[in-house]
């Protein structure tokens, strides 16, 4: 677990992309990670790289930086669940 830590230390930092409609996007852990604006705060979307699963954030995150961590927090629990 330590190296998840490590990896969340820096996860923000990353070079993430931006699509043509603006919205930072990365590919890590067999997922595409997308951050949007979402009414005034901001939300993310995993979609497996498979095609298998599309995500939608329920919450709402203050700041982009925000919804990336938990972005990167959700996979966590899901690599945890599945046990991959």
């Amino acid at each position: 677990m330590k190296s998840r830590a490590e990896k969340r230390k820096r996860w923000t930092s990353r070079a993430w992309k931006v699509s043509e409609k603006g919205n930072p996007h990365i590919t890590s852990d067999g997922f595409r990670i997308t951050v949007s604006p979402r009414g005034e705060d901001w939300a993310c979307t995993l979609a497996a790289l498979d095609n298998s699963t599309v995500l939608h954030a329920r919450r709402n995150y203050k700041s982009q930086a925000e919804a990336k961590l938990a972005a990167f927090d959700h996979i966590t629990r899901l690599q945890s669940t599945v046990g991959a």
